[in-house]
């Protein structure tokens, strides 16, 4: 078994609302609680497959391990780290995100080469112009994309370029943890598998681990080794992902799996 790479530990993200009139009088706080005391494992190395349905907090739960959002309790740690002050800077860099829509992800007003350039002139700015070029020729093969690419515009490119893309955009400063969410919803079915034997391929080329958040519960089994299932703001069963499809143990996990059988 791997070592943890990232640990979450009684997450908690609560938004507040603005209360009504009649709430504030008689002293009722109105706030939303997303995630409820969340606490999750991610080892190296592995595909954490978490699923749910609309609303269940998945993507809340990315934001906050990306430190998109801040928690309004409990806390995440990196490779061991707690992830505030000084740990975030180097975290910035070895972990991204692969966002579920490619077209709105991806700033339409640039050239592909200048979407892939913005994270190493960021990150890794003691590269020159000619050492950015050579990386971006590399992450566009990596990803199955011919160097002429780096000239278009995404408009130009299909749903499923833009989501290559996308992913080329993440491999780029060379992260060990990238979260996938649901990176394959937006994209026709016959492009979903493409993407995904891609994605099986660079973590077994790269060394990468993934949480992949999805709906798709067929393509969670095929790339994951474990299992999260989440429901209203809380994980309610985790396991191996074929212990899991075999023998859920939560009311839930039988009530997802039961509405995706053939």
């Amino acid at each position: 078994m791997s070592e943890p790479l990232v640990e979450v530990r009684g997450a908690r993200k609560e938004y507040r609302l603005n209360p009504s009139l009649a709430a504030r009088l008689v002293g009722r706080s109105s706030s939303n609680i997303v995630l409820d005391d969340v606490s999750l494992t991610i080892r190296r190395g592995e595909t954490l497959g978490l699923v749910g349905e609309s609303g269940s907090g998945k993507s809340t739960l990315a934001r906050c391990i990306m430190q998109l959002e801040g928690l309004s309790g409990g806390e995440i740690r990196f490779n061991g780290q707690l992830l505030q002050g000084d740990a975030l800077h180097g975290f910035r860099k070895r972990a991204q995100i692969v966002f579920q829509d490619p077209q709105s992800s991806i700033n339409r007003a640039m050239r592909i080469s200048d979407v892939l350039a913005s994270p190493l002139e960021l990150h890794m700015k003691q590269m020159n112009r000619g050492a950015r070029r050579d990386r971006i020729v590399e992450l566009l093969s990596l990803v199955g994309l011919p160097a002429t690419t780096m000239d278009r515009w995404p408009h130009q490119l299909s749903g499923g370029q833009r989501q290559r893309i996308g992913i080329a955009r993440a491999l780029a400063v060379e992260p060990e943890f990238i979260i996938l969410d649901e990176p394959t919803s937006a994209l026709d079915v016959s492009i979903q598998a493409q993407v995904i034997n891609l994605l099986a391929d660079l973590q077994q080329r790269l060394s990468l681990t993934y949480l992949f958040i999805s709906h798709d519960l067929n393509i969670v089994r095929y790339l994951s080794d474990r299992l999260a299932v989440m429901k209203q703001g809380q994980i309610v069963e985790v396991g191996d992902c074929e212990t899991v499809f075999a023998a859920p143990q939560h009311p839930y996990t039988r009530q997802l799996l039961a509405a995706t059988a053939p």
